[in-house]
């Protein structure tokens, strides 16, 4: 048999071994999954009164009068949350939030979670305007909030490294990235990627 020929039916039997191990893999994940979801649905309902509610600190951001109206519309946003209940369950799936909580708490616990969502956007896009206009007191103030609060959007993140790069303040940038590689989240790898190049340009300029 020429050598070409069996390399070939060698080639096709590894990938139909390949196709029918990941095809069984698939099916047992699927499987899994739905076994899980049947169990989640008759799961109980949960006392959630002692989950991590997040209280918004109002005493401490920069509210103000100001003649920006999408300033003011942020701020507005940002006030309506104002004894709402929020909590941060990023990377938490439904399956798991019932198997934990029970399946009658999903509708209340999905609300939560979305007020944690308005509230960190709101957060990050007062502070890209603040920035904006060179505010960078206030710009600070806000981002770093978001954070004490676990945002995981990049973007507050990059605008705090490329303050704290103008300002050549190293400590300042180390424990940005320290956060940054402490976060669950899909975007994780590359924005750890950019702030150690900001870090790296920065420590660069200093030398």
């Amino acid at each position: 048999m020429p050598t070409i020929l069996c390399c070939f039916i060698i080639f096709i039997l590894w990938l139909t071994y390949q196709r029918k191990k990941s095809d069984k893999t698939a099916q047992k994940s699927s499987e899994e999954f739905w076994a899980r979801e049947r169990e989640s649905n008759l799961t109980r309902r949960k006392d959630i009164s002692n989950l991590d509610y997040i209280t918004i600190d109002f005493e401490n951001l920069p509210f103000s009068d100001s003649d920006d109206q999408e300033i003011t519309y942020i701020q507005e946003q940002l006030l309506k949350l104002k004894g709402q209940k929020i909590v941060n369950l990023s990377g938490i799936s439904n399956t798991d939030l019932k198997l934990t909580y029970g399946s009658a708490n999903l509708n209340e616990l999905t609300a939560y979670d979305q007020n944690y969502t308005l509230l960190i956007r709101n957060l990050n896009l007062w502070g890209q305007l603040l920035y904006a206009k060179r505010d960078i007191l206030n710009t600070k103030k806000v981002l770093n909030y978001a954070l004490t609060l676990k945002s995981d959007i990049s973007q507050t993140f990059l605008t705090l490294a490329m303050i704290y790069s103008d300002e050549q303040n190293q400590d300042a940038l180390q424990d940005l990235l320290a956060q940054a590689i402490a976060l669950n989240s899909p975007l994780k790898e590359s924005l750890v990627q950019k702030l150690t190049a900001i870090c790296e340009k920065s420590s660069h300029a200093l030398v």
